[in-house]
């Protein structure tokens, strides 16, 4: 299955993972939070998902993501202009494909070991055909991206910081 985990709000674009999912035919899953300011968005992506192999997860726990990180085929980032995107790191470093909008700081981080689309659904759901058929290529995404995922613990992050720190200091 697909998989799709972020806030329920219009600019995570949850409409265009429901579209992929119906051009595709793969079931898809969407979870996150959902916030009192979002309800009305959020129903309103239930109605949609409903005539669809789409399930709808609202606030899942930790755990819950985890597992269904790890049990997914490929996972989806549709989110539009996302300064970095943590979601798509944590598919990655679950060693999962990654396709996601050409945007933000995704192009930096999915940009590299994943699959980047534009707003076109036809153009995801091709990459998404590819992958789900092509085992090898979906395997070899996956490992790739677990393996770039490892750039982003914390200690790297301070490390990085305090490299940045230090030049400034310097100058």
């Amino acid at each position: 299955y697909l998989y799709y985990n972020s806030r329920f709000q219009k600019i995570k674009n949850h409409e265009l993972a429901i579209e992929v999912a119906k051009r595709t035919g793969y079931s898809l899953i969407l979870s996150g939070f959902v916030s009192k300011n979002n309800l009305d968005y959020f129903e309103y992506i239930k109605k949609k998902a409903e005539a669809l192999n789409v399930k709808v997860l609202q606030n899942p726990s930790d755990e819950t993501i985890v597992k269904l990180l790890q049990r997914c085929s490929i996972f989806l980032f549709p989110s539009i202009g996302e300064h970095f995107g943590i979601a798509p790191v944590e598919a990655m470093a679950c060693g999962k494909p990654v396709v996601a909008h050409r945007s933000g700081g995704t192009v930096e981080t999915v940009g590299k070991v994943g699959i980047l689309c534009g707003d076109d659904p036809d153009e995801w759901a091709r990459n998404i055909k590819r992958l789900m058929e092509d085992k090898n290529e979906r395997r070899a995404l996956g490992e790739e991206a677990l393996i770039f995922s490892k750039e982003f613990t914390w200690d790297n992050t301070v490390k990085r910081i305090t490299e940045i720190l230090e030049k400034l200091e310097e100058s």
